[in-house]
């Protein structure tokens, strides 16, 4: 072995996997004024078809509201829960489910309001 020659070193770094919803996200400008008029539409009594990515990196689409009157009653109160009452989610009633669910905010793709 010669001391003098350089040795050459050969290192595979890793990449993390990428995550559909960075991947996917707009810019933060955009998504803020996406997330305003969500609310917004929510708040209508209209089913708004909501487009998100899930934690397991499928697209979902939720026929949704956050209109109390077209809520059942016996339900209404569960939006106080703590669960979906935390600022990076939007808790919403699911027309499908029969039931509150929510999303991450910044997993929001588009949004419709059905008529």
């Amino acid at each position: 072995m010669n001391l003098a020659q350089p040795i050459q070193l050969s290192i595979s770094i890793p990449t993390a996997p990428s995550h559909p919803r960075i991947n996917k996200m707009t810019d933060i400008k955009n998504n803020v004024h996406l997330i305003s008029d969500l609310m917004v539409a929510l708040e209508s009594p209209d089913t708004v078809l909501v487009t998100f990515t899930t934690k397991a990196g499928t697209q979902r689409v939720m026929g949704c509201t956050r209109n109390l009157t077209v809520v059942p009653e016996e339900l209404r109160d569960d939006i106080n829960t703590p669960k979906l009452n935390h600022e990076s989610i939007i808790a919403v009633y699911d027309f499908q489910n029969s039931g509150w669910r929510s999303f991450r905010k910044d997993a929001v793709t588009k949004f419709e309001v059905a008529k």
